[in-house]
């Protein structure tokens, strides 16, 4: 939230951040009276940008820029292509279709977004753990944990 946000040099954080916070809620999503999954969310804001579903996985999703990125994915949207989805959009369904970390890992590397993002998932099992790069298109870089090859973390910056 920082990038054009403005910095705020009293309290050293960005504006727009404190702006935010007043409306970030934890969400549990029901279905027949059933916690199905919980989310961190802005009031108002139908997609996901960070979820857990008990005992089975996690995801975040992480802005990633590029020059060819959400302008492009943006205007086929708006001249008629639906076949891309929203960042956020792509993170619900998910919560909502998949019910493992392998189905889920599937629909992260293989839907065609509308920007690029970065996609952490975790799982519930030793070595579940990935960071997915992505383009519009495709999947740019996969990293894995591995803990047998001494892999015991990831760590995602967009630096």
């Amino acid at each position: 939230f920082g990038l054009f946000l403005g910095w705020d040099n009293g309290n050293d954080t960005w504006l727009m951040s404190e702006k935010l916070r007043k409306i970030v809620r934890n969400v549990d999503y029901q279905q027949n009276g059933k916690s199905v999954y919980q989310s961190v969310s802005f009031l108002g804001y139908v997609g996901l940008l960070t979820a857990v579903k008990p005992d089975t996985f996690t995801v975040t999703v992480n802005e990633r820029f590029n020059k060819e990125g959400g302008f492009i994915g943006i205007y086929r949207w708006l001249i008629g292509d639906r076949n891309e989805k929203w960042m956020g959009f792509l993170t619900r369904d998910i919560m909502d279709q998949a019910g493992s970390y392998s189905e889920a890992k599937d629909m992260l590397m293989n839907d065609k977004l509308l920007a690029p993002a970065y996609y952490i998932l975790a799982g519930n099992s030793s070595g579940e753990g990935v960071i997915i790069t992505r383009s519009l298109d495709t999947t740019l870089d996969v990293k894995e944990l591995n803990p047998k090859n001494g892999t015991f973390y990831l760590l995602q910056t967009k630096l």
